[in-house]
């Protein structure tokens, strides 16, 4: 027996070419990445706390085989009085197919369900209509009758104090309305039966790519596998939109040596251009000596690491918040040439890292001298946030936010472009085009992947701490340092 389900109805409104391998070809996706593996945990734990919103509730159990998992959901609707939560709805579909569809929670409403669709964002999406319409769908194909339809968010403005309030941590809306205008203006029945027979097909549907591939879409390497050929593709261009992209690759303007001259492009484009079709760096030398010759020393090469997740983890945070939970600073007293001096710091879970982390900088940081980042809008954001909570270090910060100088804007305004860059300012692609030096040797080699380590630590998950601390400890003091070499490498480039 094949079921159709809620993720593939969802799939193929994205891409009918997903959609069909995911259907007929399940063990191609098996595999799950360490960032979805920690979005589809954190998804779960929130569905954990909604569950508490009510009193008591039948709970399906997960662990069984499917078949068992839909014979206790069936006998869960056809008994309990109390709100059901993780049950799989299944209902004949076309031909000898089941459709199915999990629901988070349904409470029985006298011969009548209310449905409850839990998401962890603080913001409902569009995709979050027809998610609840398939449901509602599903629902009444097997025979159940819908009352209303509600989305349960995550209430951004939730400050934990202690304990976490449930009451407070969410808001629930009636989506009534919306799922029955999608329903009626969509077409449910025709969508879902067109979704239903495509995927039957015993061909996979041709899908040319375009805006709906997404970057961690499993299908990826393998549909753009010709773009990804191409040495500077056109999707490489700065900031260049992605509606405008597809339609100059369908008119076969495939790489950006392909651009005509006489097509439209700004002033970075034209740069980039340039630098990649004759291969050669670009660099506005006037520019970079401006900003090489406004900074002061002491040199201060600072970088955050933070973490945020649905449920707040410690009080004064809200779903999300950003909270920094390792620094690195590396200084040079006068001289870029010169060894700098390092200073780190991770929390170890005791005490308020915002607290500890504004104290040790306080002393670190001096009265003079700039501070260096890359996208100092981050640190800067970060040290606000710190702020608000110990106002006592306002007059401080006020001071420290007048000292920072961003490494990016040189890079952001193309005064240094490298053709290995592939349109990218950021720090990952900047060091290794203008120093050849990069992150591969780590374990860890970005903020996302430190981000999860740390919070693997938080939550019990990691066996060895004493080696994810080494590893976090050599990425962000990797970050720091990069930026020293980039500054160096500006050096003498406007020598």
């Amino acid at each position: 027996m094949s079921y159709f389900s809620k993720t593939i109805f969802m799939q193929f409104l994205q891409c009918p070419k997903l959609a069909w391998n995911v259907y007929n070809i399940p063990n191609m996706f098996t595999s799950t990445d360490p960032a979805t593996k920690a979005r589809m945990a954190e998804g779960k734990a929130v569905e954990a706390h909604a569950r508490k919103l009510f009193p008591a509730v039948t709970l399906i159990d997960h662990s069984q085989s499917f078949d068992d998992i839909v014979d206790q959901s069936n006998d869960a609707l056809s008994y309990s009085t109390i709100p059901i939560c993780n049950a799989i709805l299944s209902s004949n579909g076309f031909s000898d197919r089941l459709l199915t569809a999990e629901t988070d929670i349904l409470v029985p409403c006298d011969d009548e369900y209310l449905l409850y669709e839990v998401k962890a964002s603080t913001r409902a999406k569009p995709e979050h209509i027809p998610d609840i319409a398939f449901q509602k769908y599903v629902a009444e194909k097997r025979g159940l009758r819908i009352r209303q339809c509600f989305l349960i968010l995550l209430n951004g403005k939730y400050i934990r104090k202690g304990e976490i309030n449930t009451r407070q941590l969410f808001k629930i809306g009636d989506v009534t309305e919306g799922v029955q205008q999608y329903g009626e203006s969509s077409d449910i029945n025709a969508q879902v039966e067109n979704a239903f027979e495509v995927c039957n097909q015993a061909k996979c549907p041709e899908t040319e790519i375009g805006v709906h591939c997404s970057s961690d879409c499993p299908l990826r390497n393998t549909c753009w596998r010709e773009v990804n050929k191409i040495k500077h593709n056109i999707f490489d261009l700065y900031r260049m939109p992605s509606k405008k992209a597809f339609g100059w690759y369908k008119q076969g303007i495939t790489g950006i040596e392909d651009i005509p001259e006489d097509y439209p492009l700004t002033k970075l484009q034209k740069i980039q251009a340039k630098s990649e079709k004759t291969g050669e760096i670009h660099a506005d030398r006037k520019e970079i000596k401006k900003f090489l010759n406004q900074l002061t020393y002491p040199l201060y090469f600072l970088d955050f690491e933070t973490f945020s997740s649905a449920i707040p983890l410690i009080d004064n945070s809200a779903p999300y918040s950003v909270v920094p939970f390792q620094y690195s600073l590396h200084i040079i007293d006068e001289d870029l040439s010169k060894e700098p001096q390092h200073h780190s710091w991770i929390w170890g879970t005791e005490g308020e890292p915002r607290s500890i982390m504004l104290e040790q900088l306080k002393s670190l940081l001096g009265n003079k001298g700039n501070i260096i980042a890359y996208n100092a809008l981050f640190e800067q954001m970060v040290l606000k946030q710190a702020v608000d909570l110990y106002p006592k270090q306002e007059k401080w910060l006020n001071n420290i936010l007048k000292r920072f100088e961003d490494l990016l804007q040189p890079f952001r305004n193309f005064h240094i472009y490298h053709p290995a860059q592939k349109g990218s300012c950021s720090l990952k692609a900047v060091l290794p085009a203008l120093t050849g030096q990069d992150y591969s040797q780590l374990q860890i080699q970005d903020g996302e992947q430190a981000s999860r380590a740390f919070m693997g630590i938080l939550n019990g998950q990691i066996a060895d701490k004493q080696a994810i601390l080494e590893n976090l400890e050599r990425y962000c003091g990797q970050d720091t340092m990069a930026m020293l070499e980039i500054l160096r490498k500006m050096r003498s480039i406007s020598a």
